[in-house]
């Protein structure tokens, strides 16, 4: 028995924690991690990335209640997310200056996005048709919907136009 708990003894010693003060330079990094650790990624932002990126070996980051995970965890999350950011910045945004230009469109197509295309006019649709095939007209509270959802929106109301 004895022999068991000086193994572990000399294991336990051997491990190495994560230094936080780099985590805690960066506002609510640290916050996200510990989120993160309970599979809540929403918070997790690029400049924490950039941090977790920087340790440069295995060490075990404290979590919640005496818990710790392996920074790897936290890279692996960072990798993921880095790859998602830069793929939401290639994205392509409708500009809502024609939309704006015909009276009551951008609302009409605001309430067409919840399922209400009562307000949806011919003249509005022309503009919609306008856009190219792909991009990203803001609706509400930072959702988003693809012009083409729109476009079958008046193909559906007026026919093609």
């Amino acid at each position: 028995m004895a022999l068991i708990f000086t193994a572990l003894s000399e294991a336990a010693a051997k491990v190495e924690y994560c230094s936080t003060g780099a985590i805690d330079k960066v506002p609510g990094c640290y916050d996200s991690l510990k989120l993160a650790a309970e599979n809540d990624y929403r918070w997790v932002r690029n400049d924490c990335c950039k941090v977790v990126y920087s340790f440069p070996h295995h060490c075990l980051l404290p979590v919640m209640n005496r818990r710790h995970k392996d920074i790897n965890f936290f890279k692996k999350i960072s990798l993921i997310f880095t790859a998602l950011s830069e793929a939401a910045a290639k994205v392509e945004y409708c500009s809502t200056g024609a939309i704006d230009k015909v009276p009551g469109c951008y609302d009409s197509l605001k309430l067409a996005a919840e399922n209400d295309y009562r307000w949806v006019r011919n003249d509005c649709c022309k503009v919609v048709y306008s856009f190219p095939h792909h991009c990203l007209l803001p609706v509400m509270n930072r959702r988003h919907k693809d012009i083409n959802f729109f476009k079958k929106i008046c193909d559906n109301v007026y026919g093609p136009i």
